[in-house]
Order: structure tokens, then sequence, then C-alpha cells
């Protein structure tokens, strides 16, 4: 049930920073939607982007503890590649 709610939580998370995007893509407000999706992503996975980036599954695994990452990498991974889909289309848009 827990892991559950947490799901939920983040995927409202996701649909209100769209909600959000589309708002500063009307007003025109780029800088301030890029900087949401930073923060946004941030808050979702609980590191920077940058530093995913920087490292492989197998790494992000060793860094964090294969015990919970597991199940948490599986998690992260969906979110992330979503955030970047909207991140590529945001951009787009521009």
């Amino acid at each position: 049930m827990i892991e559950r709610d947490y799901i939920m939580r983040m995927i409202n998370m996701l649909v209100a920073m769209v909600a959000r995007l589309l708002a500063f893509k009307n007003k025109k407000e780029y800088p301030q939607a890029l900087l949401d999706i930073q923060t946004t992503g941030k808050t979702l996975l609980g590191i920077d982007r940058k530093l995913v980036d920087l490292f492989s599954v197998p790494q992000l695994m060793q860094l964090f503890g294969i015990a919970m990452i597991m199940q948490y990498l599986l998690i992260v991974h969906i979110k992330f590649q979503l955030f970047l889909a909207i991140l590529q289309v945001f951009q787009k848009l521009q």
C-alpha cells in the first residue's frame, strides 16, 4: 500500500509539472519552464540529472546499494525516461 501511494504521488507530481509547463509555454516563459523541469526532476529522482547521466545502471546500483536499488531503479528509470521525453517535447515547442 505504501509503495502504491508513493508511485501515485510521483505520478501526480509529473502531471502537475506537465500542467505548469503548458502554462509556461502559453506565457512564453521558457527559462522558468526549464528551471521547473530541473527542479521537479531532482525532486522525483532524488538526485541531479547530471549525476544520473554520469553513471550507468550498474554503477548507480553500486552507489546506492543493491538491496533497495533494484526496485527503486526500475521506478526511477521509468520516471527519468518520461522526464526526458517531456523535456524533448518541450524543447521542440520552443
